[in-house]
């Protein structure tokens, strides 16, 4: 279970996945997006006391746009890769683990979101974004082969660059996710990408999809996140024979 810091595509983007073929998730993908929050949202061990996994419902004003987006979101992945790695999408105004409130996470098979309206922070492109971060830990852990870790640290300036994990990033206060070019130049998207590899790849992840262009213009100018990104896309080729480069860039809006 990856946290991402609670503070911190577009029409193109979808007629771009329509053309590549069928293959990618249409609108209507058979992936539940389920924005009522019930007893079985969590797995039973997250509600074990010391992680006390808590949930608010989340806002009814926002069950449609959080589908829309999500649905946005699926659409850029081959419907064969969501059908063998997610079995929902969930979305919450609220929930906490640990006692630290998280804007996403994921379990084996799922994705949790936070969407408290995008008058809150919670923008179209930020939860899209959420949602591209925490499915990368999925593929990341089911596909785990097909990542070189060892090639990935050795794009940082500093060995053992990382910290324990996003949790203790979050209670430090190292939990900042805007891009900034002295982490940039250490290999680093933001701050929040020192927590641990996995919370590295994540945001790399979250970059390639999001059509950002900021993305890429750090991308193209510091030599070790493009190192990172390069290894990001070839992990993703290995999932599918599209995710390439030019496909990625091809998202910036």
């Amino acid at each position: 279970m990856t946290p991402r810091s609670l503070w911190t595509v577009n029409r193109a983007s979808l007629l771009l996945a329509a053309a590549l073929g069928c293959q990618f998730a249409p609108a209507n993908a058979g992936i539940p997006v389920k924005t009522r929050v019930d007893g079985a949202i969590f797995p039973a061990e997250w509600l074990r006391p010391g992680i006390d996994a808590i949930a608010v419902p989340l806002d009814p004003a926002e069950a449609v746009r959080s589908a829309r987006l999500a649905q946005e979101a699926m659409a850029l992945y081959p419907v064969g890769l969501l059908d063998a790695n997610l079995r929902a999408v969930y979305f919450v105004r609220q929930m906490s683990f640990y006692g630290v409130r998280y804007a996403g996470t994921n379990s084996n098979d799922s994705v949790y979101i936070t969407n408290r309206g995008a008058d809150c922070g919670f923008t179209d492109s930020y939860v899209k974004g959420t949602f591209h971060h925490e499915f990368s830990s999925i593929l990341l852990r089911n596909y785990h082969e097909k990542f070189d870790a060892r090639a990935w640290a050795a794009a940082n300036r500093e060995p053992n660059a990382y910290g324990t994990n996003g949790l203790e990033a979050i209670k430090n206060g190292r939990a900042d996710t805007v891009y900034r070019a002295r982490y940039n130049a250490e290999g680093f998207l933001n701050q929040y990408a020192t927590a641990s590899i996995e919370e590295d790849f994540n945001t790399i992840a979250e970059g390639l999809f999001s059509g950002d262009p900021d993305f890429w213009r750090v991308v193209d100018n510091f030599p070790r996140v493009a190192q990172k990104e390069r290894l990001a896309v070839k992990f993703y080729s290995s999932l599918d024979s599209r995710f390439t480069e030019e496909f990625f860039r091809s998202l910036r809006s």
